[in-house]
């Protein structure tokens, strides 16, 4: 996969990095958005197995939130999102909104 912009970003991570291509994001609502374009060769994986491999650098796993369509728009989103209840109350609105 390979990340690729979108009209909401307003960052940019990883310039930096030589190791990785730099990532367009939005930073909103205490979240990082990111939007990941599929090769072929991925996209026939994932119909054949059904399943998404996510590796994170690090010891341990944030939560996240992997999907094939666009399920984000947090209207109101609650003051405290990482590691507290609203991150999944968050998320879960954000699901119903598309519907």
């Amino acid at each position: 996969m390979k990340p690729i912009g979108f009209p909401e970003q307003n960052g940019v991570v990883g310039l930096n990095d030589l190791t990785t291509n730099p990532i367009p994001i939005e930073r909103t609502h205490g979240m990082v958005l990111s939007r990941w374009k599929t090769t072929w060769r991925e996209r026939f994986s994932v119909l054949r197995h059904g399943t998404i491999w996510l590796v994170v650098a690090g010891d341990v796993m944030p939560p996240v939130l992997l999907s094939g369509v666009q399920t984000f728009r947090i209207e109101n989103p609650p003051q405290q999102l990482h590691g507290e209840a609203g991150f999944d109350e968050a998320l879960h609105e954000a699901r119903k909104s598309y519907e």
